[in-house]
């Protein structure tokens, strides 16, 4: 399989640049709702419900309350999508610098904690072979005797 397909740095942009097209587009799709969604909120201020007693009254007062629930569920979502948006547009399309900007900030951290460690995992590492390199070859002379015994039986 060639992996030159899928993993070179044109294919990287020409993606990238995708992604974050898609987001903006996203955006601007959301910020549209929600101008309507305020247009609509703003509009349905100056609609004047007659009294309740009136012949019109009831289809008034629904196309109010109509009104204001597109409003309401234009807003709602307008801000909804417009939040996706702005995450795929700043974090998924810009994930490779973002990973860049983590691993440059952590790894002094980590190659500091690893120079100071490992002049004591060696030490600890020759105690432990000067100590117990006696005990594993008895424990193979034990195991090597009673293989021996076995095999004379």
């Amino acid at each position: 399989m060639n992996n030159n397909m899928y993993l070179n740095e044109e294919n990287y942009k020409r993606i990238n640049k995708k992604i974050k097209t898609v987001g903006s587009i996203i955006m601007i799709v959301a910020l549209v709702m929600i101008a309507i969604g305020f247009i609509l909120k703003i509009g349905n201020m100056g609609v004047q419900v007659p009294p309740m007693g009136s012949d019109n009254w009831f289809e008034a007062s629904k196309a109010k309350s109509s009104m204001d629930f597109h409003a309401t569920s234009l807003l709602m979502f307008g801000v909804w999508l417009e939040f996706v948006g702005c995450i795929i547009r700043f974090f998924v399309g810009n994930r490779r610098e973002i990973m860049a900007y983590n691993i440059q900030t952590t790894m002094p951290i980590a190659q500091e904690g690893i120079q100071t460690i490992a002049p004591t995992i060696a030490e600890t590492g020759a105690t432990v072979m000067k100590t117990m390199a006696p005990a594993y070859g008895e424990v193979a002379k034990n195991i090597a005797q009673g293989i021996k015994e076995g095999l004379d039986k």
